[in-house]
């Protein structure tokens, strides 16, 4: 009995080492990886999760693939960066430039892109939904077939010059936004919340352009 007493401590002492061994090691791969995005500009399907690279210039990166999970990047210049299938999860882009940047297939859900430089940016099949869009600047921005699920677009900039074909607003939130000309052909907006144009025909007159859309009805647009 006592000698079972013993190897269940030794084998959790043991079990600690690993887990802190192990810790340490993804920390260094991490700090390593950092230091080579920064050197070369390039990091393609490397892990950086939780780095900082805050107010770091990245413009025209390859980060494709890159696992960004978590990672501080506010202020960071990102303009013409490379980041298709990239994960940014619960990334802080706070303020970042994210200009002409590629994003087709990332996942971006619960990132924080708050005031943020979204112009020309493309989001082509991206997973977005809670993202924070306070202030983003949207002008020129690919949102097709992505998924907005949860996002709240009452203070998100040019919202009408961005593309949201066949895009998801499953429960986004619009508010008090001017659809006047935006462009949500074959986009799903059943169960859009806080939207002030709440009917069919309200939606429909308000300028957006809906062809195949799905109203909120549930019922598709035909022109």
């Amino acid at each position: 009995m006592k000698n079972n007493r013993i190897n269940l401590r030794l084998l959790c002492a043991l079990s600690s080492i690993l887990l802190v061994s192990n810790c340490l090691q993804a920390i260094t791969e991490v700090e390593k990886n950092v230091k080579k995005l920064l050197e070369t500009g390039s990091c393609e399907n490397c892990n950086l999760e939780g780095a900082k690279l805050n107010k770091a210039n990245l413009a025209n990166a390859n980060l494709e693939g890159a696992n960004l999970r978590g990672t501080n990047l506010d202020e960071a210049n990102l303009e013409g960066a490379k980041l298709a299938k990239a994960n940014l999860a619960n990334a802080n882009l706070v303020n970042a430039n994210l200009t002409g940047a590629n994003l087709k297939e990332a996942t971006l859900v619960n990132a924080l892109l708050i005031n943020t430089n979204l112009s020309n940016a493309n989001f082509k099949k991206a997973w977005m939904s809670r993202a924070s869009f306070d202030g983003a600047n949207l002008d020129g921005a690919n949102f097709t077939e992505t998924n907005l699920s949860g996002i709240d677009f009452e203070s998100a900039k040019n919202f009408t010059k961005a593309n949201f074909r066949k895009a998801d607003f499953n429960h986004a939130i619009l508010g008090k936004t001017n659809l006047k000309g935006a462009r949500l052909s074959g986009a799903s907006l059943e169960r859009v919340k806080k939207c002030v144009i709440m009917t069919d025909e309200e939606i429909i007159s308000s300028g957006a352009k809906l062809k195949n859309a799905t109203l909120p009805s549930g019922k598709k647009y035909l022109p």
